[in-house]
């Protein structure tokens, strides 16, 4: 995974959700299935994503495990990231 930028922009679950036009439970299920980018903690209760990763993710480039997240709606008829 490339480096984030010091100026990358960091999301929140609802702003990640909205940029891939999938809903949260959604997210959660690519999240634990490891094609998506898992959330980093500015502070304890404090989850963001950044846009550099999910812009990849959506692009099919960020991999993690078997499959990229491109492969997933297809396979699943999620939507949205295919």
């Amino acid at each position: 995974m490339d480096e984030v930028s010091k100026r990358d922009e960091a999301l929140t679950k609802s702003e990640t959700c909205a940029l891939c036009k999938i809903g949260k439970s959604t997210l959660d299920r690519l999240i634990a299935a490891e094609r998506f980018p898992k959330a980093r903690y500015l502070s304890e209760r404090s989850p963001r994503w950044f846009r550099s990763e999910v812009e990849a993710a959506l692009r099919g480039e960020w991999k993690k495990g078997a499959d990229t997240c491109a492969d997933v709606g297809k396979a699943a008829g999620m939507g949205g990231l295919a």
